[in-house]
């Protein structure tokens, strides 16, 4: 708070001057510790009190009689312009208001709303005290200049438009003394007009640089040096260092040092400073370009486009490594005076005479390479003509970087030599850094997508695959069509050996050749020899390049990689018949589930460069699906095969078998049951002809009255429980023991033995039979619930790696981006930009809440149980929730009070999420009106809560997917919310389900939750 505040009121009302001064005094913040002031009503008492009262604020009426706003403005503006100009009027048009602030007024306040006053004048001090602080910082580093200028051997003054000099330093003082306010002209020549042959003002026409010799009044020459620039007020200053050559002869190079030196101090500093805010600003608007380009060749364009537009360079372009023989650079996107100077480059990365360029030693170093000259540098020599060409003299090339090796690079051309100091090269290389980021994130978002897709329609194309030939060769063509490559091969394991299953462009000599790997190690033990049998066995090294941390191997030039692989002596280990055909790119993707090494798959292409990380990490993944299909395709020909051997025993057992199906009457009774089948040993054992009982009921086959042992048969048939009785059949007069089961709902099967002569004997037959059909059944049904088991972990596995991986490479960026925005917001402090950081900040909140969600379902813990209010948790959130619901017109129906004193073991936290996440789903499909309801109540020992709207519904298809991770129906979000739920919902022990209808009155969506009352 200020000591004093002295505030000018120009105002002919005294009441409404009294008023406002009441209202500054009572104000709940003071202004100043004491505060005066002084009302004036006319233009000579406005004038007089503004310099001899010495105002800090300035308040003004719009009309006077005698005086108006604009006028008092303008004198206020011309005799203190520092001070804050306020106007206070009963009706001031938006025009007017406009002009007042265009002209210098700080604020414009209506009199009937004068409570905008105090924080206006606060708001004007405040940007007055700021200015002031600037003035000072300001004032400070014009002194220090003037220190610097104060101990040259030569003068130095400042020049304003009028002919003063508000500076000159100790030289010029000693030799010319003191202006004391004078004109140049006036002390130093005691001249009413200005001198003739003065050359000094010619540079306010030209706005250029001048040089040019002075005689002074001491009769000394002085070589002159004259330059322009703008003062921090705006105003035109002629800077003007005098240098005394009247010894020139006797000492030319000691003045033409201090020129040298003088003109490098002046010139430097400038041009550095403009130099490096245009750098950086470059770098502001390629990280802003980064944020929202929407592919790869987007954001290199943007990014080229930037660097000419801020920086001023004559012409820049972008270049990816290839790992062709050459080794050559890829021209992606330019910028600037080009002129078909690419095209003339032919660059390499390798280390010759096209790779010894800043650009190739660049990639090859990782390190930011310059040719500051490139008329002189013997390493440039290449491109120097077609350079000079197009006027380019100097150059820098930065470095693209993933992982500590260059991908790219940057290349920057400048019209003049030595272009690049070390601190724009520090930020070129920061902007460089940000660019290989982005372009990095552009290609992992493109892979993901991509993997994507192709899991998808490979997962669709091998649940249409019936059999291991259609799986593999489906496969095989997938691989075709995602690799474009021109031979392709599927290798699996038969015995100890891996020979090709399936081949696609492969010669059949080649196949004939290549198929078994299987020889033998020292000792005579199987070994599989090859590249490819290092691969399957997992014999390899992590950290070559040419292997993946999955296990897999890759090369898009075979030849270049056995020139390697010879001058280290590792030859002998691989059969190199790939090479010897002529194949140049080769990927050996293994084919494993868990632990088990089923197969690889082989893909060649006699063409270099086929292979990217991007292309090898999605045919892994493919890989691991095909590796799951192979297993579900082999689990159902063992089961298919059990069938048969069942049908083979069904024809061929000792045993009497007979399928049956129950028969019912109008009130689903059961009545007597029908014979479907029977077996060979049924006619040996009971005398009758499967051709005269099949299709008949069993009281017509047996001349019963009623079924023989119906209640038991029905109760098995609707039970599905087996039974197993022993019992005298009178219709044939024998002991039968009867095995009983049902295949399925209504029918039942028996298996009987006539046990009258050999009754214990064939308890034990009988017992051994029903052990085996219940082992092959269980059997069958653990394998198939084994599988699906491990198929949904893996997928939730692969998910929650993904999450973690992702949210932590995009958080680190999205805070620094949060912060640098924060900061920027703080210098600029412009109404006009608040906009564009608002949104900067609500896209980073979006991010981060697209992450949390990722994260959410990726480590999704188990719950911390305590004592919870079950009516005040839900009633919190919905109380969270309504004002939301409200603004839209949606109707929140509250239906719960039963569930008041009613306490649950459960983790707040996670229930909380659940129930938030759920009415903000029906939220955004209600729209802009609707209803939902929710109810809770206590049933069969559970709570049960609905959450029910009148939306537009889900349509069915998309139902069965609702729970999916990454599902969702909405335009945006990740489709992880209802995935999440579901989980936490789980691990209490609970259940969660959607129904919705999409037509007719019942339109909407109900969620279902039940929790149990107790901890399990």
């Amino acid at each position: 708070m200020n000591e004093e505040l002295r505030v000018l009121i120009l105002e002919d009302n005294i009441a409404d001057a009294e008023l406002v001064m009441a209202l500054l005094r009572k104000a709940e913040a003071p202004l100043a510790a004491k505060t005066l002031f002084k009302r004036v009503e006319t233009r000579e008492d406005f004038t007089e009190t503004l310099l001899s009262f010495k105002p800090d604020l300035v308040l003004a009426d719009y009309n006077l009689p005698s005086f108006d706003g604009l006028s008092a403005l303008k004198i206020s503006m011309e005799k203190t312009p520092d001070v804050p100009f306020i106007v206070i009027s009963g009706a001031v048009g938006e025009e007017i208001a406009v002009e007042f602030l265009q002209k210098g007024a700080r604020d414009y306040i209506l009199k009937d709303r004068l409570f905008r006053l105090v924080p206006a004048i606060k708001r004007a001090l405040q940007e007055n005290d700021e200015k002031n602080k600037t003035r000072e910082l300001i004032k400070n580093e014009r002194q220090r200049l003037y220190d610097v200028l104060e101990t040259l051997p030569v003068y130095v003054i400042l020049l304003d438009k009028d002919y003063h000099v508000p500076f000159a330093n100790k030289f010029f003082r000693e030799r010319f003394g003191e202006s004391h306010g004078r004109r140049c002209y006036e002390y130093l020549f005691n001249r009413t007009q200005p001198c003739e042959i003065c050359e000094t003002y010619k540079v306010l026409k030209t706005n250029t640089p001048l040089e040019w010799e002075w005689v002074g009044p001491d009769n000394h020459n002085y070589y002159i040096y004259d330059y322009p620039f703008t003062d921090t007020d705006g105003s035109i200053i002629i800077m003007e260092v005098g240098i005394d050559v009247t010894k020139q002869k006797l000492s030319e190079a000691e003045l033409n040092k201090h020129k040298e030196r003088l003109e490098e101090i002046v010139k430097e500093r400038t041009a550095r400073l403009e130099k490096l805010n245009r750098t950086m600003r470059a770098i502001s608007n390629s990280n802003q370009a980064m944020m929202h380009a929407e592919s790869e060749a987007d954001l290199l364009n943007q990014t080229c486009n930037i660097i000419i537009n801020d920086c001023g360079y004559k012409m820049v372009w972008i270049g990816f490594t290839r790992n062709d023989e050459k080794k050559s650079i890829k021209q992606v996107a330019h910028c600037g005076f080009e002129e078909g100077y690419l095209e003339t480059l032919q660059l390499s990365w390798e280390d010759n005479e096209r790779g010894r360029g800043p650009t190739g030693t660049a990639i090859r170093t990782g390190q930011p390479a310059r040719c500051s000259n490139m008329l002189t540098d013997p390493n440039f020599a290449p491109w120097r003509a077609e350079a000079l060409k197009r006027g380019y003299s100097s150059s820098i090339v930065l470095p693209l970087m993933e992982k500590n090796k260059a991908f790219g690079a940057l290349s920057i051309y400048s019209p003049e030599p030595d272009s690049f100091s070390e601190d724009e090269t520090k930020l070129l290389m920061e902007l460089a850094g940000d660019l290989a980021h982005g372009i990095i994130t552009l290609r992992l978002r493109k892979a993901i997508e991509l993997e994507r897709e192709a899991s998808i329609k490979f997962l669709q194309i091998m649940n249409k695959s019936d059999n291991l030939k259609d799986i593999l060769k489906s496969a095989l063509e997938f691989f075709h069509h995602e690799s474009k490559c021109e031979a392709l091969g599927i290798r699996l394991k038969e015995g100890d050996d891996y020979p090709y299953s399936e081949t696609i462009g492969f010669s059949p000599e080649f196949v004939l050749s290549e198929s078994n790997l299987c020889g033998s190690d020292k000792s005579s033990n199987p070994m599989l020899e090859c590249l490819c049998g290092k691969v399957i066995c997992g014999r390899i090294d992590a950290g070559k390049d040419f292997f993946t941390s999955h296990g897999s191997f890759w090369s898009n030039s075979t030849t270049e990689l056995m020139s390697r692989a010879a001058e280290k002596g590792l030859l002998a280990t691989t059969r190199n018949r790939c090479n010897r055909e002529g194949y140049e790119s080769v990927a050996l993707i293994p084919i494993h589930l868990k632990k088990t090494q089923m197969g690889l798959i082989q893909l060649n292409d006699k063409r270099k460069g086929m292979f990217s990380p991007e292309l090898i990490s999605r045919l892994e993944v493919l890989a691991d699906y095909l590796a799951v299909a192979i297993e579900k395709t082999r689990l159902a020909d063992a089961l298919s095969s059990s069938e048969k051997e069942f049908a083979g025993l069904y024809s061929s057992m000792a045993d009497g078998m007979a399928v049956h199906e129950i028969i019912y009457d109008s009130v689903s009774k059961p009545v007597d049951y029908r014979l479907l089948d029977v077996n060979p040993a049924f006619e040996l054992i009971t005398g009758l002809k499967r051709k005269d009982i099949i299709g008949k009921k069993a009281s017509e086959v047996y001349g019963t009255p009623k079924a023989p042992f119906l209640e038991t048969y029905e109760k098995v048939a609707a039970t599905g429980n087996p039974e197993t009785f022993d019992v005298f059949f009178a219709p044939m007069g024998k002991h039968f023991n009867i095995s009983v089961f049902s295949p399925s709902k209504g029918k039942f099967a028996t298996v009987f033995q006539d046990v009258t002569e050999t009754k214990k004997a064939e308890e034990i037959l009988k017992r051994d039979k029903e052990t085996l059909e219940i082992l092959v059944r269980e059997r069958t049904v653990e394998l198939i619930k084994s599988y699906r088991d491990m198929e949904k972990l893996k997928r939730l596995s692969d998910i929650g790696e993904l999450a973690a991986i992702v949210a932590h490479e995009l958080r680190n960026p999205l805070a620094v981006i949060k912060m640098s925005a924060y900061n920027l917001q703080r210098k600029v402090k412009n109404p006009d930009f608040d906009k564009h950081f608002s949104n900067i900040t609500k896209k980073i909140d979006e991010s981060n809440h697209i992450i949390n969600n990722l994260l959410s379902f990726s480590k999704v813990k188990m719950p911390t149980y305590e004592p919870v209010d079950i009516y005040g948790l839900l009633n919190e959130c919905v109380e969270t929730e309504i004002e939301k619901f409200s603004k839209q017109n949606i109707k929140l129906i509250k239906s719960f009070e039963s569930l008041q004193g009613i306490n649950m073991d459960l983790d707040p936290l996670q229930i909380k999420s659940v129930l938030i996440n759920i009415l903000n789903n029906a939220y955004e499909a209600l729209g802009e009106t609707g209803k939902i309801e929710v109810v809770g109540k206590i049933a069969d020992n559970s709570l049960n809560l609905v959450f029910k709207d009148d939306g537009p519904g889900i349509d069915k298809e998309n139902l069965d997917k609702i729970f999916e991770p990454f599902f969702s129906t909405k335009a945006k979000g990740t489709g992880l919310g209802l995935a999440v739920c579901k989980q936490i919902i789980e691990l209490h022990n609970g259940k969660i389900e959607i129904q919705s209808e999409k037509t007719g009155a019942s339109s909407g969506t109900t969620v279902n939750i039940a929790l149990p009352l107790k901890k399990a």
